[in-house]
């Protein structure tokens, strides 16, 4: 974990207290959570954060489809929405969200304002969306939060810089079945969610 060089007024807290955990989400996980253990419903108003579709998923249903995850590079601010986990654990909500996203716990990203510290794999890849979330966070008077940190990989799987007419493209050339996969997941995700790409795809499929 990476240690936030300066601490915040989280700090003194009683670290056995029970937690206030947030999860973030942006795309599938707030329309399909699953089995996630939570209280309440999701709400807008989370943090602002680069958003857009330009991880190509390799496995399971959506394999071959473009997925939302956070770019600081091609992404759009996008405000996410946020919801609480039932469980007032960290290693807990981690292993739920990881359990969600059929994802390694390792790109499970994750503040905790308890100790001050932040998933190294986050921090690494999203250094300025952790600090806007976790300044969020602060303000919202949660103990910690946990989000998806999956990385965009399109240049690497289709061998081309992610752009909104290469996604365009590499939409347009997939088979019919996988393409309606993908158009699917796009017009499903919220419309809080607004991006670039989903403008686009929107109006040509």
């Amino acid at each position: 974990m990476w240690k936030i060089p300066h601490l915040s007024k989280s700090i003194g807290v009683n670290k056995c207290l029970p937690m206030k955990i947030a999860i973030l989400g942006w795309g599938s996980l707030i329309t399909e959570r699953g089995e996630l253990p939570v209280t309440g419903d999701w709400q807008t108003g989370g943090p602002v954060i680069p958003i857009e579709f330009s991880r190509i998923s390799q496995r399971g249903v959506r394999a071959g489809c473009l997925t939302l995850v956070i770019d600081p590079i091609n992404g759009a601010p996008v405000s996410t929405q946020f919801i609480t986990s039932s469980r007032n654990v960290l290693d807990e909500s981690i292993i739920d969200l990881g359990k969600r996203e059929r994802s390694n716990q390792s790109r499970i990203g994750f503040i905790n304002l308890r100790t001050d510290t932040v998933q190294t794999w986050a921090h690494t890849q999203h250094p300025s969306a952790c600090q806007t979330i976790r300044r969020w966070a602060i303000q919202q008077g949660f103990d910690a939060i946990v989000w998806t940190a999956l990385t965009s990989n399109f240049e690497e799987v289709y061998k081309q810089p992610f752009s909104v007419a290469t996604a365009l493209e590499y939409l347009k050339n997939l088979d019919p079945k996988t393409r309606a996969s993908a158009v699917e997941y796009i017009r499903r995700t919220p419309e809080t969610t607004q991006t670039p790409f989903r403008t686009e795809a929107t109006c040509l499929f």
